[in-house]
């Protein structure tokens, strides 16, 4: 953060990056005694590995016009990278072994989520408490995702105003309600 001469008027950059991933294993046993159908046996397996990558930069400047009012001016670009494999297998009767696919419950694909965000906000502090807001941005976003399994694919673009308002409550520095 860089502050200038004028009282309000800053310069920011914040980057942010984030990795999460998850690996899980189950397991279905299911012994069913149906009225019409009979009984049966649901025995399978499954592995689920997610996994997912965000990054983002904003830029971000404000303006102050008198002791109570103050423009922000901002850019944001962002990418989200998520992935998941899923597969489920039931038990082969004969060998005990859980490899007969499912493929019902089985799935592989890979999101992109991209944007560009430019916005302009506006903040007046009513008093000490109190203070009020709101913004336009604009956000071009574009989705795309892979169905590995089914060996799919799709990419859509999106263009979007979005519009915001708030209401602040402060009480002291670490107490506020927005």
């Amino acid at each position: 953060r860089h502050r200038f001469d004028k009282r309000g008027r800053t310069m920011s950059l914040n980057l942010t990056h984030s990795i999460n991933t998850s690996d899980r294993d189950g397991l279905t046993l299911s012994f069913n005694d149906r009225y019409a159908r009979g009984k049966d046996t649901l025995d399978q397996t499954s592995n689920t590995f997610v996994d997912g990558k965000k990054w983002s930069a904003t830029l971000s400047y404000t303006e102050p016009l008198t002791s109570k009012d103050q423009l922000e001016f901002f850019y944001t670009k962002s990418q989200n990278e998520n992935g998941s494999d899923q597969g489920t297998y039931r038990r082969d009767r004969l060998t005990g072994i859980y490899s007969i696919l499912v493929s019902s419950l089985t799935n592989s694909f890979a999101n992109d989520n991209f944007y560009d965000r430019g916005g302009m906000n506006y903040r007046h502090q009513l008093n000490r408490n109190w203070s009020f807001g709101g913004g336009l941005y604009l956000q071009e976003a574009k989705l795309v995702s892979d169905n590995i399994t089914k060996g799919t694919s799709m990419s859509r673009p999106f263009i979007n105003w979005l519009p915001n308002a708030s209401l602040q409550y402060r009480k002291g520095k670490s107490t506020y309600m927005r």
